[in-house]
């Protein structure tokens, strides 16, 4: 008894069955940056929409600084989690990140880039702000309750 399998556009006969096709998987998706500091920052994907038919077996990560455009993998061995924190950015170093999918069956393409960010530490104006508006009230309170 033969058996026609089709797989995408492209049609198999065989005479054994099931026969399995994997691909590679799709891109990953939605990837982020978070906590951002002078020296570190946090990046995050969800799963790709396919995974190739193979189970995925960790990510590859690359990024690229200043827009450069040169894109260069930062993990040497595969992350296993959906989120990796790097912990010796550059402050002032403006960054992007991207993160490839692996299954048995090799690599997918890289997924959009995170939005651009500069590695500096989130206080700035709203800390002085904030600063100030707490040194005033100590100031006011400390007047208030004096002889």
């Amino acid at each position: 008894m033969l058996f026609l399998l089709s797989y995408g556009h492209v049609h198999y006969y065989t005479d054994s069955f099931p026969l399995l096709f994997t691909e590679v998987p799709e891109p990953p998706q939605n990837v982020l940056s978070g906590d951002i500091f002078a020296n570190s920052a946090t990046i995050t994907w969800e799963t790709p929409e396919s995974d190739g038919g193979s189970p995925i077996t960790g990510y590859v990560i690359e990024r690229a600084t200043n827009n450069s455009g040169k894109w260069i993998r930062v993990t040497r061995d595969a992350v296993k989690e959906l989120s990796h924190h790097f912990d010796s950015l550059l402050e002032g170093t403006v960054y992007e990140f991207r993160v490839i999918a692996l299954n048995k069956k090799g690599e997918s393409r890289p997924s959009e880039p995170c939005a651009p960010f500069t590695a500096k530490n989130p206080y700035g104006k709203f800390f002085d702000a904030k600063f100030k508006m707490i040194s005033s009230a100590h100031l006011i309170n400390s007047h208030s309750f004096g002889p």
